[in-house]
């Protein structure tokens, strides 16, 4: 459902917020032809996709999320969340 979900088109669907640093990285993706390298500048910044309309058919059905590569820097700690 989302336009540009391997960023083989840069930045076009997604966006960071505040300070945050949001990066398409070509030259050694973690998949595919391009993956997006972000880093908070502070608590509370985050990292999403555009928002989607749920088709009327989907509605109240079961959905399934996945993010196909994840990776923290040495050291850093943090959390994943996904909402749907």
């Amino acid at each position: 459902m989302l336009a540009n979900p391997g960023f083989e088109s840069s930045k076009a669907g997604w966006e960071a917020t505040g300070s945050s640093t949001f990066t398409i990285d070509t030259a050694s993706p973690q998949k595919g032809r391009a993956s997006a390298v972000w880093d908070a500048s502070a608590t509370g910044e985050y990292f999403q996709s555009e928002l989607l309309t749920i088709p009327e058919g989907l509605k109240g059905r079961q959905c399934l999320v996945r993010v196909g590569s994840y990776r923290w820097d040495s050291g850093s700690q943090g959390d994943l969340t996904i909402e749907a």
